[in-house]
């Protein structure tokens, strides 16, 4: 089955944007560490499920894997980002809370041989709202810094941009399919679109960072 040649102009964008951060990996800090093999897990996703299309096989059990690996990256990348014990408290209630339904819902509402539309919607939800609360605190505390600068700017923007986008998109794509499948398939690009421009704010996000500045900073004497 031949794609679309944004499909593959957003595959070279996630290859690139995954050599580069295996480039700069033992440069940068934990939280990009991470978002880093995150990039390249989804890269990996990416070619398994490109694979699965190509000879018919149902990818909807390894998008609701996919579901719960993402969740557990997102929540980590945002516990060491946690200015407060109240947030790395709501953030670890919120996941036990995600895992205790993706487990019920595995085993009632949404079994691995369907769609997991309640628990992906959930996770979009809860990752919009962890994003802009990091917004909020950065707005406050580094207001001042640049913005193609700072690190966690980049990244829970790409976040919020992307879950909130798919959130929106994917929402619709039920209903819209009973009118027009052709329609429908314009979610597809617009998603590609989203993956793309997440992408480059990651990119930035991982030239940008590095341990020897966030050293620099722990060093600076209080006055």
């Amino acid at each position: 089955m031949k794609m679309p040649f944004l499909y593959y102009t957003t595959s070279a964008v996630q290859g690139g944007v995954g050599i580069l951060g295996m480039i700069r990996y033992k440069k940068v800090t934990q939280p990009l560490q991470l978002l880093i093999i995150l990039i390249l897990y989804w890269l990996i996703i990416a070619c398994v499920e490109f694979y699965m299309q190509q000879h018919n096989i149902n990818t909807l059990s390894l998008w609701q894997i996919n579901n719960i690996i993402e969740m557990l990256f997102f929540t980590w990348i945002y516990y060491l980002w946690q200015t407060s014990k109240l947030n790395g408290k709501t953030l670890f209630g919120s996941l036990m809370l995600f895992l205790i339904i993706w487990i019920i819902g595995k085993l009632t509402f949404e079994p691995f041989s369907g769609a997991d539309d309640i628990t992906w919607g959930l996770s979009r939800l809860i990752q919009v709202f962890f994003g802009i609360n990091v917004l909020l605190n950065l707005y406050g505390e580094e207001r001042n810094s640049p913005i193609l600068k700072n690190v966690k700017l980049l990244v829970s923007s790409a976040f919020v941009i992307y879950s909130a986008g798919t959130f929106f998109l994917f929402s619709l794509f039920t209903p819209l399919l009973k009118v027009s499948v052709e329609l429908t398939r314009m979610f597809y690009y617009i998603n590609w679109v989203l993956i793309i421009v997440a992408h480059i704010l990651y990119a930035q996000a991982i030239l940008s960072d590095s341990k020897e500045k966030e050293h620099a900073s722990r060093q600076l004497p209080k006055f």
